[in-house]
């Protein structure tokens, strides 16, 4: 009797002997592969299967399939595998075929290569190897692969099946993030959040506990709760007169709106900005529970919802309409979920159909196509990530972060599929008595990149990285090249151009508070940006109408005031956007090439307004195509440079000459500087200059280099700003670059 060969077991019997071929990661991270033949050398495996058919009436007819372990054979499909290639001894005719497997925590798949023999002189008899990428084949060595397993449906072809396992690399392999700092941001917490998001003033949101209940975080680390926490229940209301029950995910839209995953409740709920909790979507008849939340780029709620009797889960999108509508997400229990702007959704996958219980990061690109970025089994069996995976959040660049606190940790995944630990208890140095399940429960990524954690009973943490080496410039609000009227985080917010062949001029300053005020004169408003990423309309057509808003200035205390580019006036708002009021201006309007008269600020005209600045004295300076003046904090109005006419003439005062000034700013010690467009023309038309006036008035030329078209260094010259150091910047339009 001949005898067979299984798992290294002579005259094994055909129920016990399952063929299996198990190529080893020794180190998956390092990328070093060994093949041994034998029983699994781990404990989890990512195994592929695969199937080779010979034809009964052609028996050189072979054919190949593979599929993920109990997937569909239709997966990789099936492929003729011609045994093009004969031995030495011409005693074996054989084929290869390369298969990918897919490996947790790897950026790419591992690939097995696959030989299949044949002896020449017996055409049944069929033999197999296999072996790492450009191993050896000696490593291994040949067994027989009985084509015994059964026949296609036509009864052409018999085949026979053998498993390829590729052990996953253990936890202790997961490398970690360099270069991490944290920094205890609020540690009232006497309960574990179980989910983070970012409102529009930069705090965080958190939800979940024993209180059952919806906290904000300011920047400032106050914790104020905003409803709930009376204990469970379902009811709607204001405040703490709202209950929960469960909840696990939460979102903020642009509007401030907060929304809640209340599991428990099997609802959604919404929180307005005046703290009214009331149910929006109620899924108790359907025996699902809305489990994660996001928003998607046209601020469309995302939402996923799980069932456990039966085991289902489910992906809806809600529009504006209130109309829930599917998204397809495959098969398994969707947990945490996450979208960029781009229409891009993330999902963590956990699938409970088959042994070991795998878990997959999944991607669903805004055209619909389905892919998986990291897969593998549970944390307990050597993979990545746990079953309990909760918040999901992803950054500007698509990197991912999801909090496991089943693992204890929170993990990063970058856009090609490679897992690291970011922070685990021992980037703390903890001695909590919580057990490690009650850790990492909520995680968000705030517009900087930096990061939000919520650690059970252990408060908020803020963790932030190591700046890369090489100097990176990115957008901080808005989109490029996407135009419009809109607040929001970051990306989220459009400004600039409203209509076609319209061009919004955006002039910005600095408050005292970091943020950044925005003249945004196609959408006649001032927009604030917060160090967060977070836009708002301070003052616009709602609030108090501006006519064209040219440039905004912002004082000490943080007062904006505001040039309008249309009437002609400077108007002063405080920090909130209200208390609006003309300060100068609105005096009687001068004829052409008539000098505006200098005086009290109410009988001012200002001819075509282009910037204003303010001084370190309180001073307004306020240009004009040809002039500067200057607005003391005592409402009279003079002209420091410039107003006899069109030039280029340094000089002290009003001797100097101008010609198209578009931007100043001041320094710390009160010295003016101005772009002016330019009245020395060369062959291609006029030289742009950078102009100083100093503290006694006196105009001087800093800088005058060729016509762009010659190779000169300014082109279209847009801003300019003064650095503490007294370095000058520049954004030069026509280059799209800042000149210093």
């Amino acid at each position: 009797m001949r005898g067979a060969f299984c798992h290294g077991r002579a005259n094994a019997s055909p129920g016990w002997c399952v063929r299996r071929l198990t190529v080893v990661v020794l180190a998956a991270l390092l990328g070093v592969l060994v093949v041994a033949v034998g029983s699994a050398q781990a404990e989890a495996t990512a195994t592929v299967e695969v199937r080779v058919w010979q034809n009964v009436g052609d028996l050189e007819d072979i054919r190949i399939s593979a599929r993920p372990a109990g997937g569909s054979w239709r997966t990789l499909g099936t492929i003729p595998l011609p045994l093009d290639q004969t031995t030495d001894s011409g005693t074996f005719a054989y084929g290869d075929i390369d298969l990918d497997v897919v490996l947790s925590g790897r950026a790419a798949a591992a690939t097995v290569e696959v030989r299949v023999w044949q002896r020449v002189q017996d055409l049944s008899r069929v033999y197999i190897s296999a072996r790492p990428a450009g191993g050896s084949w000696a490593t291994l060595g040949t067994i027989r692969l009985r084509l015994e397993d059964g026949f296609s449906s036509s009864g052409t072809f018999r085949y026979g099946d053998i498993a390829l396992g590729v052990p996953l690399p253990p936890i202790s392999e997961l490398p970690r993030v360099e270069g991490i700092h944290v920094s205890l941001v609020a540690d009232e917490f006497a309960f574990i959040p179980l989910s983070l998001a970012l409102d529009g003033d930069g705090s965080v949101i958190a939800v979940g506990g024993s209180r059952e209940a919806v906290w904000r975080v300011s920047p400032a680390g106050e914790v104020l709760l905003l409803a709930g926490g009376e204990g469970p229940g379902l009811r709607d209301g204001r405040g703490s007169q709202a209950q929960f029950r469960s909840p696990e995910g939460v979102v903020v839209d642009a509007a401030g709106d907060i929304y809640v995953a209340d599991y428990g409740n099997r609802a959604i709920r919404r929180i307005t900005p005046d703290g009214l909790v009331t149910t929006v979507v109620d899924r108790s008849e359907s025996g699902y529970a809305p489990l994660g939340l996001a928003l998607d780029r046209n601020g469309d709620l995302l939402f996923s919802e799980v069932r456990y009797s039966p085991l289902g889960a489910r992906l809806y999108r809600m529009g504006a309409d209130g109309v829930l509508r599917a998204i397809d997400v495959g098969s398994g229990d969707v947990r945490g979920i996450a979208a960029n702007q781009h229409g891009d959704i993330w999902f963590a996958r956990v699938d409970f159909s088959s042994l070991p219980i795998s878990v997959s990061i999944m991607k669903r690109t805004a055209g619909g196509g389905l892919t998986t970025v990291l897969t593998g089994p549970q944390h307990r069996d050597g993979g990545v990530l746990s079953i309990f995976v909760s918040d999901v959040t992803v950054a500007d660049d698509d990197t991912l972060y999801l909090a496991d606190p089943e693992a204890g940790r929170v993990v990063r995944i970058t856009p090609d599929g490679v897992a690291a630990i970011v922070v685990d208890r021992s980037t703390f140095d903890d001695t909590s008595t919580y057990p490690s399940g009650s850790d990492f429960h909520g995680v968000v990524v705030a517009p900087d990149g930096s990061l939000f954690v919520a650690r059970g009973g252990e408060g908020l943490w803020k963790v932030t990285f190591d700046a890369d080496d090489a100097e990176e410039v990115g957008g901080f609000a808005g989109h490029a090249g996407e135009w419009g009227n809109a607040d929001g985080w970051w990306t989220l917010a459009r400004f600039g151009r409203r209509w076609p062949g319209s061009f919004g001029d955006l002039r910005l300053d600095v408050a005292p508070d970091g943020s950044v005020l925005v003249a945004d004169m196609a959408n006649s408003a001032v927009r604030r940006v917060v160090p967060g990423g977070a836009v708002t309309t301070v003052v616009g057509i709602e609030t108090g109408y501006l006519p064209l808003p040219r440039d905004v200035a912002v004082d000490g205390e943080g007062n904006i005031y505001v040039a309008g580019a249309r009437d002609g006036l400077i108007r002063r708002f405080l920090a909130d956007g209200s208390g609006g009021r003309v300060i100068a201006g609105g005096g009687p309007e001068t004829q052409p090439f008539q000098v505006p008269p200098d005086g009290p600020a109410e009988e001012a005209y200002f001819s075509d307004i282009q910037g204003i600045a303010l001084g370190p004295g309180g001073d307004l300076y306020v240009i004009e195509p040809e002039r500067i003046r200057r607005l003391s904090p005592s409402g009279w109005v003079t002209t420091v440079a410039g107003g006899s006419g069109l030039g280029d003439v340094d000089g002290l005062g009003t001797q100097a000459q101008f010609h198209g000034l578009t931007d100043i700013a001041v320094d710390g010690a009160g010295n003016l500087y101005v772009i002016d467009g330019g009245a020395v023309s060369g062959e291609a038309g006029p030289i742009p200059a950078i102009r100083k006036v100093d503290t006694s008035g006196v105009v001087t030329t800093l800088y005058r280099g060729e016509h762009p078209a010659f190779g000169g260094v300014l082109a279209g010259p847009g801003g300019i700003a003064v650095t503490g150091d007294g370095a000058i910047l520049i954004s030069n339009t026509g280059r799209n670059q800042v000149v210093r």
